[in-house]
Protein backbone atom coordinates (compact mmCIF):
# COMPACT_ATOMS: atom_id res chain seq x y z
CA UNK A 1 0.00 0.00 0.00
CA UNK A 2 0.97 3.38 -0.99
CA UNK A 3 1.77 5.54 2.91
CA UNK A 4 0.20 9.22 3.68
CA UNK A 5 1.07 11.51 6.34
CA UNK A 6 -2.99 12.20 6.53
CA UNK A 7 -4.99 10.53 9.67
CA UNK A 8 -7.48 8.59 8.05
CA UNK A 9 -11.02 8.78 9.02
CA UNK A 10 -13.81 6.48 7.45
CA UNK A 11 -17.14 6.15 8.15
CA UNK A 12 -19.81 3.68 6.06
CA UNK A 13 -23.29 2.92 6.21
CA UNK A 14 -24.54 -0.53 4.47
CA UNK A 15 -28.21 -1.12 3.48
CA UNK A 16 -29.68 -3.91 1.64
CA UNK A 17 -32.94 -2.61 -0.01
CA UNK A 18 -33.98 -6.58 -0.25
CA UNK A 19 -36.30 -5.89 -3.37
CA UNK A 20 -38.01 -9.29 -2.57
CA UNK A 21 -38.95 -8.75 1.08
CA UNK A 22 -39.96 -5.49 2.42
CA UNK A 23 -42.80 -4.03 5.06
CA UNK A 24 -45.90 -3.52 3.17
CA UNK A 25 -45.58 0.20 3.94
CA UNK A 26 -42.76 0.17 1.59
CA UNK A 27 -45.48 0.15 -1.45
CA UNK A 28 -44.12 2.88 -3.81
CA UNK A 29 -41.11 4.16 -5.14
CA UNK A 30 -41.28 7.26 -3.21
CA UNK A 31 -41.76 5.52 0.27
CA UNK A 32 -39.10 3.62 -0.22
CA UNK A 33 -36.17 6.58 -1.26
CA UNK A 34 -37.50 8.77 1.38
CA UNK A 35 -37.28 5.39 3.70
CA UNK A 36 -33.82 4.73 2.31
CA UNK A 37 -32.70 8.27 4.03
CA UNK A 38 -34.24 8.37 6.95
CA UNK A 39 -32.09 5.22 7.09
CA UNK A 40 -28.92 7.25 6.22
CA UNK A 41 -30.23 9.85 8.92
CA UNK A 42 -30.26 6.79 11.47
CA UNK A 43 -27.55 5.76 10.71
CA UNK A 44 -25.44 9.43 11.28
CA UNK A 45 -22.77 10.81 9.60
CA UNK A 46 -21.87 8.34 7.25
CA UNK A 47 -20.24 10.09 4.06
CA UNK A 48 -19.50 6.77 2.49
CA UNK A 49 -22.83 4.45 1.95
CA UNK A 50 -24.11 1.00 0.11
CA UNK A 51 -27.41 0.51 -0.92
CA UNK A 52 -27.91 -2.75 -2.42
CA UNK A 53 -30.84 -4.65 -4.30
CA UNK A 54 -32.92 -1.39 -5.79
CA UNK A 55 -34.54 -1.32 -8.99
CA UNK A 56 -33.18 1.12 -11.77
CA UNK A 57 -35.59 4.09 -11.21
CA UNK A 58 -35.63 3.76 -7.16
CA UNK A 59 -31.75 3.85 -7.27
CA UNK A 60 -31.52 6.64 -9.83
CA UNK A 61 -34.33 8.82 -7.73
CA UNK A 62 -32.38 8.08 -4.47
CA UNK A 63 -28.45 9.13 -6.07
CA UNK A 64 -30.59 12.06 -7.67
CA UNK A 65 -31.81 13.31 -4.18
CA UNK A 66 -28.26 12.43 -2.92
CA UNK A 67 -26.49 15.17 -5.45
CA UNK A 68 -28.76 17.93 -3.54
CA UNK A 69 -27.78 16.92 -0.36
CA UNK A 70 -23.95 17.59 -1.11
CA UNK A 71 -23.18 13.89 -2.08
CA UNK A 72 -21.49 12.35 -4.93
CA UNK A 73 -22.66 8.71 -6.25
CA UNK A 74 -23.23 6.05 -9.05
CA UNK A 75 -25.40 3.72 -9.34
CA UNK A 76 -24.55 0.40 -11.12
CA UNK A 77 -26.91 -2.76 -13.12
CA UNK A 78 -25.36 -5.91 -11.96
CA UNK A 79 -25.95 -8.89 -13.56
CA UNK A 80 -29.16 -10.65 -12.40
CA UNK A 81 -33.02 -9.13 -11.88
CA UNK A 82 -34.43 -5.65 -12.25
CA UNK A 83 -33.71 -5.27 -8.28
CA UNK A 84 -30.07 -5.95 -9.11
CA UNK A 85 -29.03 -2.43 -8.74
CA UNK A 86 -26.22 -0.88 -6.52
CA UNK A 87 -25.46 2.63 -5.29
CA UNK A 88 -22.73 3.93 -4.05
CA UNK A 89 -21.87 7.27 -2.31
CA UNK A 90 -19.22 9.12 -1.27
CA UNK A 91 -18.54 12.59 0.17
CA UNK A 92 -17.63 15.56 -2.95
CA UNK A 93 -14.59 16.14 -1.02
CA UNK A 94 -13.11 12.84 -3.08
CA UNK A 95 -13.28 12.26 -6.55
CA UNK A 96 -13.20 9.36 -8.70
CA UNK A 97 -10.50 8.27 -10.10
CA UNK A 98 -11.37 4.84 -11.51
CA UNK A 99 -13.71 2.24 -11.43
CA UNK A 100 -13.53 -2.14 -12.19
CA UNK A 101 -16.72 -3.63 -12.06
CA UNK A 102 -17.25 -7.71 -12.01
CA UNK A 103 -20.79 -9.14 -13.12
CA UNK A 104 -19.40 -12.57 -12.03
CA UNK A 105 -18.48 -11.43 -8.56
CA UNK A 106 -21.47 -8.42 -8.38
CA UNK A 107 -18.80 -6.06 -7.10
CA UNK A 108 -17.51 -2.48 -7.90
CA UNK A 109 -14.40 -1.43 -7.04
CA UNK A 110 -13.52 1.95 -7.14
CA UNK A 111 -10.32 4.08 -6.42
CA UNK A 112 -11.15 8.00 -4.64
CA UNK A 113 -9.18 10.52 -4.44
CA UNK A 114 -9.05 13.21 -1.50
CA UNK A 115 -6.60 15.98 -2.44
CA UNK A 116 -4.76 17.20 0.34
CA UNK A 117 -1.98 20.19 1.42
CA UNK A 118 0.84 21.42 -0.46
CA UNK A 119 2.64 19.21 2.47
CA UNK A 120 1.26 16.00 2.60
CA UNK A 121 0.11 13.22 0.25
CA UNK A 122 -3.28 12.60 -1.56
CA UNK A 123 -5.71 10.47 0.44
CA UNK A 124 -6.48 7.14 -1.81
CA UNK A 125 -9.11 5.15 -1.11
CA UNK A 126 -10.15 1.82 -2.81
CA UNK A 127 -14.02 1.15 -1.89
CA UNK A 128 -15.99 -1.44 -3.31
CA UNK A 129 -19.88 -1.86 -3.26
CA UNK A 130 -21.09 -5.44 -3.82
CA UNK A 131 -23.92 -7.82 -3.18
CA UNK A 132 -22.91 -11.89 -3.75
CA UNK A 133 -25.45 -14.09 -5.07
CA UNK A 134 -26.73 -16.10 -2.58
CA UNK A 135 -28.02 -19.69 -4.55
CA UNK A 136 -24.82 -21.14 -4.64
CA UNK A 137 -22.29 -23.89 -2.96
CA UNK A 138 -19.67 -22.83 -0.96
CA UNK A 139 -17.17 -23.56 -3.14
CA UNK A 140 -18.69 -21.16 -5.81
CA UNK A 141 -18.97 -18.40 -2.87
CA UNK A 142 -15.25 -19.16 -2.71
CA UNK A 143 -14.13 -18.71 -5.92
CA UNK A 144 -15.91 -15.53 -5.89
CA UNK A 145 -14.35 -14.07 -3.17
CA UNK A 146 -11.19 -14.93 -4.42
CA UNK A 147 -11.98 -12.34 -7.15
CA UNK A 148 -12.80 -9.77 -4.69
CA UNK A 149 -9.16 -10.61 -3.48
CA UNK A 150 -7.70 -10.34 -7.14
CA UNK A 151 -9.39 -6.84 -7.46
CA UNK A 152 -7.72 -5.86 -4.08
CA UNK A 153 -4.83 -6.76 -5.14
CA UNK A 154 -4.57 -4.79 -8.67
CA UNK A 155 -5.56 -1.50 -6.64
CA UNK A 156 -2.94 -2.16 -4.04
CA UNK A 157 -0.26 -0.14 -4.99
CA UNK A 158 -2.59 2.84 -5.98
CA UNK A 159 -4.09 3.36 -2.78
CA UNK A 160 -4.00 4.00 1.31
CA UNK A 161 -6.28 1.57 2.43
CA UNK A 162 -9.20 -0.97 1.06
CA UNK A 163 -12.85 -1.54 2.07
CA UNK A 164 -15.74 -3.71 0.92
CA UNK A 165 -19.05 -3.85 1.97
CA UNK A 166 -22.36 -4.89 1.29
CA UNK A 167 -24.12 -8.18 1.16
CA UNK A 168 -21.75 -11.16 1.16
CA UNK A 169 -24.22 -13.81 1.40
CA UNK A 170 -21.67 -15.31 3.84
CA UNK A 171 -21.61 -15.88 7.18
CA UNK A 172 -18.58 -14.08 9.00
CA UNK A 173 -17.03 -17.98 9.99
CA UNK A 174 -17.12 -19.09 6.40
CA UNK A 175 -16.33 -15.21 4.56
CA UNK A 176 -12.80 -14.82 7.17
CA UNK A 177 -11.88 -18.45 6.11
CA UNK A 178 -11.99 -17.74 2.47
CA UNK A 179 -10.10 -14.64 2.72
CA UNK A 180 -7.44 -15.95 4.67
CA UNK A 181 -5.30 -17.00 1.74
CA UNK A 182 -5.53 -13.47 -0.46
CA UNK A 183 -2.31 -11.52 -0.90
CA UNK A 184 -3.96 -8.37 1.18
CA UNK A 185 -4.78 -9.05 3.91
CA UNK A 186 -8.14 -7.70 5.29
CA UNK A 187 -10.19 -8.36 8.64
CA UNK A 188 -13.61 -8.10 9.30
CA UNK A 189 -15.72 -5.57 10.60
CA UNK A 190 -18.81 -7.88 12.06
CA UNK A 191 -18.16 -11.12 13.59
CA UNK A 192 -21.08 -13.33 13.76
CA UNK A 193 -23.65 -10.04 14.51
CA UNK A 194 -27.12 -10.97 12.95
CA UNK A 195 -27.94 -8.84 10.28
CA UNK A 196 -31.24 -9.74 9.09
CA UNK A 197 -34.84 -10.00 10.61
CA UNK A 198 -34.40 -14.13 10.05
CA UNK A 199 -31.07 -14.34 11.96
CA UNK A 200 -28.79 -14.16 9.31
CA UNK A 201 -24.94 -13.09 9.12
CA UNK A 202 -24.06 -12.59 5.68
CA UNK A 203 -23.83 -8.54 5.49
CA UNK A 204 -20.40 -7.02 6.25
CA UNK A 205 -17.63 -4.95 5.93
CA UNK A 206 -13.86 -5.59 4.78
CA UNK A 207 -10.86 -3.26 5.50
CA UNK A 208 -7.12 -3.65 4.72
CA UNK A 209 -4.62 -4.02 7.61
CA UNK A 210 -3.48 -0.38 7.08
CA UNK A 211 -6.99 0.41 9.01
CA UNK A 212 -8.32 -0.78 12.26
CA UNK A 213 -12.01 -0.47 13.66
CA UNK A 214 -13.15 2.35 15.56
CA UNK A 215 -16.89 1.57 15.66
CA UNK A 216 -20.12 -0.67 14.77
CA UNK A 217 -23.47 -0.58 15.38
CA UNK A 218 -26.29 -3.02 13.49
CA UNK A 219 -29.72 -1.45 13.93
CA UNK A 220 -31.58 -5.12 14.77
CA UNK A 221 -34.90 -3.44 15.79
CA UNK A 222 -35.15 -2.07 12.22
CA UNK A 223 -38.16 -4.34 10.53
CA UNK A 224 -39.40 -2.44 7.64
CA UNK A 225 -36.19 -4.16 5.35
CA UNK A 226 -35.29 -7.61 6.07
CA UNK A 227 -31.71 -6.83 6.09
CA UNK A 228 -30.71 -4.32 9.44
CA UNK A 229 -28.63 -1.30 8.06
CA UNK A 230 -25.51 -1.01 9.87
CA UNK A 231 -22.43 1.46 10.58
CA UNK A 232 -18.88 1.15 10.59
CA UNK A 233 -16.11 3.27 11.70
CA UNK A 234 -12.55 2.78 10.09
CA UNK A 235 -9.45 4.78 11.56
Amino acid sequence: MMTTATDISLKFGVINADGSNRHEKINTQAVLVNELFALKKKLGDVPFLSISELGKKSAQAFIDQLYHCGSDGHVEKLAGGSSDHIVTSWPETFSLESVHFSNVAKYSMKVLVRPESDTESDLRLGFASLYFPHKCSKERKKKITDLLGKAALDVRDEVNAIVFNGDFNTPSKDLAAYVEDWDVTVKLALNGETTTAKGGKGDNVLFSEELRLDFKDVHTSYELLSHHPFRVDLK
